[in-house]
């Protein structure tokens, strides 16, 4: 919620102190940035998380600095090579930043980022110091915030200056993290010597997820960024990162990401004690359910509150050219719940493997947006909303057809159809009777639907009294 909070504010700082073009590229800088570490990391982060907590249950702390060392070793190579192809392709105009971006800045940015993910954010949870780390971010995101307060505010930088204090952030960020590695290793890693690891293993399970990382990114927002700067312009990429404020901030908040700590714990421990995959399949679909009782509200209110948002925090010219793509965007974030939950069913399944081929279909995000971004900015759109649905419908196919069971794509239903319906009917006649009575009213009358819909025969007995106990004591006796 602070990374929200705080991303949203400097947004807002950034937007209406530097003109649409610089920041677009503000944002090309951050993704190429993401690019790059995302293709250099090697998926080695995700073996520290999935092997040190083992080393550490059986005391095996010459494997932990074994597999820390060659891995760093490795590392610094990869960077090394890394960076003169960077500055070869700089050298060659095919890095598209313009004299506004020091290169030496970009360059620190990256290996301050990389740095940080690697030796920080994945030694601190893999030593279960996840709570740490959290603190450790809090402190980063109000020292971050006002760096950006201090240069923008108070110093008036011009966008080239400011570039110079984002370097100093990343490097702030980098050195307090790497301090509390500093800080708690000794303490966890009791020895000093190093021992051969299983290489074979580690280095299979780094592939692994290295493998679904890239085509995962396939339909990240990085790399539409980055078609978009090439393909449009940077002006562009400021409408399109505008889009995905709103709809952003309405997926961090779905259930399957919120909730799913409080939910699927009960029913991972029946799968696990009698290996009924039905139980897996009952409690994902419950969290489906809850995801389009949220989801449903939140769009509608969304997208009609947002020309009135958009206008009064960035102004007029951002609502005319990033509404309509916005609408696409809303329906990404849609079937992107779904996806989450599918991505959880095959993970807690143990098919993985489903995984990286199935979602190989996000290539097509990249092939509509290169093939037809001549008809205009709309295509980005459609290119992140086509790629979403085919891969979700190829998890509902494909698992349907393995298991004889899927999750369900419960918006299908008379019930979700009438609620959606009541709650589209009351936003367009108080939308135009007045904006703010919409506002305030349309919370309390979509909190009233969606526990009608709860209390409906859409959720059977069992999953609603599971949906009842995650609820504040005093919310449930309202409800």
């Amino acid at each position: 919620m602070l990374q929200v909070f705080f991303g949203l504010f400097t947004t807002y700082i950034l937007v209406n102190n530097f003109d649409a073009s610089e920041y677009g590229l503000y944002k090309y800088m951050l993704s190429f940035s993401a690019t790059f570490i995302l293709f250099a990391m090697l998926g080695f982060n995700f073996s520290n998380i999935r092997f040190i907590p083992e080393y550490l249950s059986r005391g095996e702390y010459g494997k932990i600095n074994g597999q820390l060392l060659i891995f760093s070793v490795i590392h610094v190579i990869v960077l090394f090579i890394s960076i003169l192809v960077m500055l070869l392709l700089y050298e060659n105009g095919l890095i598209k930043i313009n004299n506004q971006i020091n290169i030496t800045c970009l360059f620190l940015i990256i290996i301050f980022n990389f740095f940080k993910y690697f030796f920080s954010e994945s030694i601190l949870c893999s030593f279960s110091k996840r709570l740490m780390l959290t603190y450790f971010r809090i402190g980063i995101y109000v020292i971050q915030f006002g760096i950006v307060m201090y240069a923008v505010l108070m110093r008036d930088v011009n966008f080239e200056k400011y570039v110079f204090y984002y370097t100093l952030s990343a490097a702030i960020e980098f050195l307090i993290l790497f301090s509390g590695v500093l800080f708690v290793y000794p303490s966890v890693v009791r020895e000093k010597c190093v021992t051969n690891i299983n290489s074979k293993m580690v280095y299979r399970h780094a592939w692994n997820n290295y493998g679904f990382t890239i085509v995962n990114y396939l339909r990240d927002n990085a790399v539409t960024i980055i078609l978009v700067s090439y393909l449009f312009g940077f002006t562009e990429v400021s409408y399109y990162s505008m889009a995905l404020i709103i709809p952003n901030v309405i997926r961090t908040f779905t259930p399957s990401k919120v909730f799913s700590g409080f939910i699927v714990p009960q029913y991972v421990r029946k799968y696990n004690k009698t290996g009924d995959d039905n139980i897996i399949f009952d409690g994902l679909n419950l969290l489906s359910k809850i995801n389009v009782i949220y989801l449903v509200p939140a769009i509608i209110y969304s997208i009609f509150m947002y020309k009135t948002v958009i206008g009064l925090a960035f102004g007029d010219i951002y609502v005319e050219n990033s509404y309509v793509l916005s609408l696409f965007i809303f329906g990404n974030v849609f079937f992107l719940s779904f996806f989450d939950v599918n991505l959880l069913l095959l993970n807690i399944i143990k098919r993985s493997d489903l995984v990286f081929k199935l979602n190989l279909l996000s290539a097509i995000n990249i092939f509509i947006i290169l093939t037809y971004h001549e008809y205009g900015q709309f295509v980005i759109g459609i290119g992140n909303l086509t790629s979403t649905f085919l891969t979700v419908l190829s998890f509902w196919i494909v698992i349907n057809k393995i298991y004889k069971k899927r999750i369900e794509f419960n918006f299908i239903d008379i019930k979700v159809f009438l609620y959606v319906v009541f709650l589209l009917s009351i936003s367009l006649m108080l939308n135009d009777i007045n904006k703010i009575i919409y506002s305030i009213i349309f919370l309390p009358l979509s909190l009233y639907a969606a526990v009608l819909l709860m209390k409906s025969t859409f959720l059977n007995d069992q999953e609603y009294s599971v949906v009842v106990k995650i609820i504040p004591k005093k919310l449930r006796a309202l409800i």
